[in-house]
């Protein structure tokens, strides 16, 4: 923080960043005081400054950035995918569900992501069988099978859905593979 000039007071009108920072929300624009440092340079990152802005943008035509949607019913195991992506590529969007029913939702609501990974053992309907469902949505939309089940039939399954087969565990290296599949 040495060398940065620093508000002694910032106006929110967000109410996203009020309910995040403040724990609630005002009718009317409030000057909060802050002295957080964490607060204050999470906002020097995240914020949109109008020196960055860019008269010309057309939010129809440009996409600034990538959107992924991981499938998976372990918690953890979306946490640690969502994490290595954002490690990597912190300005994309990472959507998550944890069964077919959530993703099938979100298909009516969503515009179709960049890439889409999921699990092939979940309960209810399994990942290849969703993966059917997602190409008569989202046509185009790459979509890699991240999963501990190696067997022969499971890879063979995704090559004829041309859908990307990586291995368990999830780490840097499975990471870059599925991202792969976007190229």
């Amino acid at each position: 923080m040495a060398g940065r000039k620093l508000p002694h007071r910032i106006g929110c009108r967000t109410l996203e960043m009020q309910c995040l920072f403040f724990g609630g929300i005002h009718p009317q624009p409030t000057w909060f005081p802050l002295h957080n440092p964490t607060v204050l340079d999470f906002l020097d990152k995240y914020m949109i400054k109008p020196e960055n802005i860019n008269s010309s943008f057309d939010a129809k035509t440009m996409k600034t950035s990538k959107t992924v949607l991981i499938i998976d019913d372990s918690r953890l195991s979306r946490m640690i995918i969502k994490a290595l992506i954002l490690e990597k590529y912190p300005d994309w969007i990472v959507l998550e569900a944890a069964n077919a029913e959530q993703t099938i939702t979100m298909i009516d609501s969503i515009a179709e992501p960049d890439l889409i990974t999921l699990d092939v053992n979940m309960p209810g309907m399994d990942g290849l069988s969703l993966a059917t469902k997602i190409r008569n949505s989202w046509v185009s939309a790459p979509i890699v099978v991240i999963t501990a089940n190696v067997q022969e039939s499971i890879s063979r399954k995704c090559a004829e859905l041309k859908v990307g087969f990586v291995e368990k565990p999830i780490n840097a290296d499975s990471i870059d593979k599925a991202l792969a599949f976007m190229e």
